[in-house]
């Protein structure tokens, strides 16, 4: 028969294999799409596929540069980045204040998530037209 110590020390692996278990699995794509990057076309469409590049291959990277796409990388990489921290910073004060102190009464956080039903278009052309009337297409305050 187990003890305590031994059935606790039995769960927290068996938690900490699945946590490892999901890890991997969720970060696997990141991995895929690395590797990629580095490989020839014949081992990226090779069967059974090759899970690392038989010798680094940089041409991806050099073509990236020399076409100029580089700075679209950099634009989404920015325009993600900042937004993100954005989102994150205000999300998480607004989140507080209607936890904590009830903002707007008690239906406020109802009327929050019943906004996301509304189609994205119908938000996002009205934008889209508010950006063009004010010059901000294509700027990073857009």
């Amino acid at each position: 028969m187990m003890t305590v110590k031994q059935r606790f020390a039995m769960r927290t692996s068996l938690r900490l294999t699945a946590a490892v278990a999901i890890t991997a699995f969720f970060l696997f794509p990141i991995y895929w799409l690395f590797m990629i990057s580095f490989k020839t076309p014949d081992e990226i469409y090779s069967f059974p596929p090759k899970w690392y590049p038989g010798q680094m291959n940089l041409d991806s990277y050099i073509t990236l540069f020399k076409d100029g796409d580089a700075i679209t990388v950099w634009n989404s990489f920015v325009v993600a980045g900042v937004s993100t921290v954005i989102a994150m910073f205000l999300g998480t004060i607004c989140a507080y204040s209607l936890a904590r102190f009830r903002t707007g009464g008690d239906h406020l956080a109802n009327w929050i998530i019943s906004q996301r039903m509304i189609p994205p278009i119908a938000v996002v052309f009205p934008i889209f037209l508010l950006y063009v009337w004010l010059g901000l297409v294509d700027t990073y305050t857009a």
